[in-house]
């Protein structure tokens, strides 16, 4: 049984990693931490369905326990990690023990593990359908274009800021892909020649 203190702590930690998450700014520090976030919310998961998987120790052999004790410890770490993928075990939340603060904490931990998944694929696959947006929507206001990426462009491009990088789109020559991931991830649209 998850006592009612457990599942607010719980909760907490989740805020927590969440709020930790949204204050990280810098690129090399937001991809430690979608890391940190993931190994928390993970760790929640398994603590939060263990107990719908704890094996009641009757009459075991202290062998056959720390065995059922392991299969309970995998299927709890295969339900938090189906979480991930939109999967809610609503069993966890009707366990006979489950009171108000556990079905929260359950359900909390489903969201956040939704929400992580959903910044990742953005992470992944936004950056380009963004950039696609971003082109057509500085086609129709004021804006910069550098054509090339040489070092003049490079130090022209490093001293804007946010709203002007937003607005300007880099035209490479060549189909690099770092840099054109590089610059997407600074903010600018980018276009490449073919």
């Amino acid at each position: 049984m998850i006592e009612p203190t457990v599942s607010i702590l719980v909760m907490l930690v989740t805020v927590t990693a969440f709020i930790y998450y949204l204050l990280t700014t810098k690129s090399e520090a937001k991809d430690q931490s979608y890391a940190s976030y993931f190994l928390v919310i993970l760790a929640i998961g398994v603590i939060l369905h263990y107990p719908s998987y704890a094996p009641v120790a009757a009459d075991q052999s202290p062998s056959e326990l720390f065995v059922e004790q392991l299969l309970a410890f995998g299927k709890a770490m295969e339900t938090a990690l189906r979480a991930f993928s939109g999967m809610f075990n609503i069993g966890a939340a009707q366990q006979e023990y489950a009171d108000l603060a556990y079905k929260l904490a359950v359900f909390l931990h489903y969201l956040a593990s939704m929400l992580l998944t959903f910044l990742v694929a953005i992470k992944l696959f936004g950056k380009n359908v963004a950039n696609r947006i971003r082109i057509w929507a500085n086609a129709n206001r004021s804006k910069y274009i550098v054509i090339g990426s040489g070092e003049r462009a490079q130090l022209f491009l490093k001293s804007l800021d946010n709203k002007q990088k937003r607005r300007t789109t880099v035209i490479l020559e060549t189909a690099d892909a770092e840099l054109h991931r590089d610059l997407l991830f600074q903010g600018f649209s980018v276009l490449t020649m073919h």
